[in-house]
């Protein structure tokens, strides 16, 4: 079974690493970052597990394996200063570039539409990306 704790820390590192997608705002685990101030001043990509299941499947043959599906949501927190063309733009090339990264488990993903948010007073926009491992 993949932890989406482990695959999280993946799609961080490699966000906050990556040359271009780096320059796009900062990864950051959800409900994990103390102090974000408020209103936000740059642009956060927040990561969290939607769902994490465990399929086990029996060939004909009789043998059994495991089809894990882990569904991550991402969350683009960007400043109401820039605009909400502009911020969804940025979600749809961070998913895109993730995507592209981790193509081998990647089976899908969906950018949602642009959303206040008024807790932390900027944009919202949640992406949603499936991946698919085999054991």
């Amino acid at each position: 079974m993949t932890f989406s704790t482990d695959l999280i820390t993946q799609l961080i590192d490699y966000t906050n690493k990556d040359a271009i997608l780096s320059k796009l705002g900062k990864a950051i685990r959800a409900y994990d970052t103390e102090g974000l101030p408020v209103p936000i001043r740059e642009t956060y990509f927040s990561f969290s597990c939607k769902e994490n299941s465990v399929r086990i499947i029996v060939s004909d043959e009789g043998i059994a394996s495991k089809e894990n599906t882990v569904t991550i949501r991402m969350n683009c927190f960007s400043p109401l200063k820039k605009s909400a063309y502009s911020a969804h733009s940025l979600s749809e090339k961070v998913t895109a570039g993730l995507s592209e990264k981790f193509s081998q488990a990647v089976t899908g993903f969906s950018v949602g539409d642009t959303q206040y948010d008024d807790d932390v007073k900027s944009y919202k926009i949640t992406a949603l990306i499936t991946f698919r491992f085999n054991s």
